[in-house]
Protein backbone atom coordinates (compact mmCIF):
# COMPACT_ATOMS: atom_id res chain seq x y z
CA UNK A 1 0.00 0.00 0.00
CA UNK A 2 1.47 3.33 -1.06
CA UNK A 3 1.20 6.38 1.12
CA UNK A 4 -0.30 9.51 -0.32
CA UNK A 5 2.11 12.27 -1.38
CA UNK A 6 1.86 15.56 0.48
CA UNK A 7 -1.03 17.67 -0.65
CA UNK A 8 -0.08 21.30 -1.19
CA UNK A 9 -2.43 23.68 0.55
CA UNK A 10 -4.90 25.65 -1.49
CA UNK A 11 -6.13 29.13 -0.68
CA UNK A 12 -9.13 27.68 1.16
CA UNK A 13 -7.39 24.89 3.07
CA UNK A 14 -4.19 25.67 4.98
CA UNK A 15 -1.80 22.83 5.71
CA UNK A 16 -1.93 21.38 9.21
CA UNK A 17 1.81 21.59 9.75
CA UNK A 18 1.84 19.57 12.96
CA UNK A 19 -0.07 16.72 11.34
CA UNK A 20 2.17 16.79 8.27
CA UNK A 21 5.34 16.68 10.40
CA UNK A 22 3.91 13.74 12.37
CA UNK A 23 3.04 11.91 9.14
CA UNK A 24 6.50 12.59 7.73
CA UNK A 25 8.15 11.30 10.91
CA UNK A 26 6.17 8.07 10.65
CA UNK A 27 7.24 7.65 7.04
CA UNK A 28 10.82 8.50 7.96
CA UNK A 29 10.88 5.92 10.78
CA UNK A 30 9.56 3.31 8.35
CA UNK A 31 12.40 4.08 5.95
CA UNK A 32 10.34 5.99 3.39
CA UNK A 33 12.87 8.82 3.13
CA UNK A 34 11.73 10.10 -0.26
CA UNK A 35 8.17 10.68 0.93
CA UNK A 36 9.24 12.08 4.29
CA UNK A 37 11.65 14.51 2.62
CA UNK A 38 8.91 15.66 0.26
CA UNK A 39 6.71 16.52 3.24
CA UNK A 40 9.51 18.27 5.15
CA UNK A 41 10.21 20.36 2.05
CA UNK A 42 6.53 21.19 1.56
CA UNK A 43 6.35 22.39 5.17
CA UNK A 44 9.45 24.53 4.64
CA UNK A 45 7.91 26.12 1.56
CA UNK A 46 5.10 27.40 3.77
CA UNK A 47 7.12 27.99 6.95
CA UNK A 48 10.80 28.40 5.97
CA UNK A 49 11.80 28.82 9.61
CA UNK A 50 10.12 25.67 10.93
CA UNK A 51 12.76 24.18 13.27
CA UNK A 52 11.47 20.58 13.29
CA UNK A 53 11.13 20.32 9.52
CA UNK A 54 14.62 21.81 9.16
CA UNK A 55 16.14 19.41 11.70
CA UNK A 56 14.39 16.32 10.33
CA UNK A 57 15.39 17.22 6.77
CA UNK A 58 18.94 17.33 8.13
CA UNK A 59 18.52 13.86 9.61
CA UNK A 60 17.34 12.56 6.24
CA UNK A 61 20.31 14.24 4.52
CA UNK A 62 22.72 12.63 7.00
CA UNK A 63 21.13 9.23 6.48
CA UNK A 64 21.54 9.70 2.73
CA UNK A 65 25.22 10.62 3.26
CA UNK A 66 24.68 14.19 2.04
CA UNK A 67 26.77 15.38 4.95
CA UNK A 68 27.49 18.99 3.94
CA UNK A 69 23.73 19.52 3.46
CA UNK A 70 23.05 17.84 6.81
CA UNK A 71 25.55 20.12 8.58
CA UNK A 72 23.96 23.21 7.07
CA UNK A 73 20.46 22.08 8.06
CA UNK A 74 21.50 21.17 11.61
CA UNK A 75 23.23 24.53 12.06
CA UNK A 76 20.10 26.28 10.81
CA UNK A 77 17.88 24.21 13.13
CA UNK A 78 20.13 25.14 16.08
CA UNK A 79 19.66 28.80 15.23
CA UNK A 80 15.90 28.36 14.96
CA UNK A 81 15.50 26.39 18.21
CA UNK A 82 18.62 26.85 20.35
CA UNK A 83 17.16 24.96 23.33
CA UNK A 84 16.44 21.80 21.34
CA UNK A 85 19.37 19.41 21.99
CA UNK A 86 18.72 17.09 19.02
CA UNK A 87 20.11 19.23 16.20
CA UNK A 88 23.32 19.71 18.24
CA UNK A 89 23.55 15.98 18.94
CA UNK A 90 23.05 15.12 15.28
CA UNK A 91 25.47 17.82 14.13
CA UNK A 92 28.06 16.37 16.48
CA UNK A 93 27.48 12.89 15.07
CA UNK A 94 27.98 14.11 11.51
CA UNK A 95 31.12 16.04 12.46
CA UNK A 96 32.51 12.97 14.22
CA UNK A 97 31.72 10.96 11.11
CA UNK A 98 33.76 13.47 9.14
CA UNK A 99 36.51 13.54 11.82
CA UNK A 100 35.86 17.24 12.36
CA UNK A 101 34.61 17.24 15.94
Amino acid sequence: MRNKPPIPPTAGSPMNIGAEIARAQQLHQRGNLREAVAIYRSVLKIRPDHPDATHLLGVAAAQSRRLPEAISLFERAIGLAPRNPWPRKNLGAVLLDLNRA
